[in-house]
């Protein structure tokens, strides 16, 4: 699910930083690799392929943005 494919842009997204594997080092067999935050509707449609065991209660906000 892509944010631009909606005609809707979600006001939350949900950040999770997770390891991303970019390429290989030439010559090896050695992955470069890097942490890097991926973006995620607040929807479990959009979490759980990736994520199976992910639950909302999980997660955290700041009490100012939930205001």
């Amino acid at each position: 699910m892509l944010f631009m494919s909606t005609t809707v842009v979600p006001k939350f997204v949900i950040a999770h930083r997770e390891l991303y594997v970019y390429g290989r080092l030439k010559g090896t067999k050695r992955l470069l690799t890097a942490e890097r935050d991926f973006y995620y509707h607040h929807d479990l449609d959009c979490i759980r392929p990736r994520h199976p065991y992910f639950d909302m209660c999980d997660v955290t906000a700041c009490p100012a943005t939930v205001r």
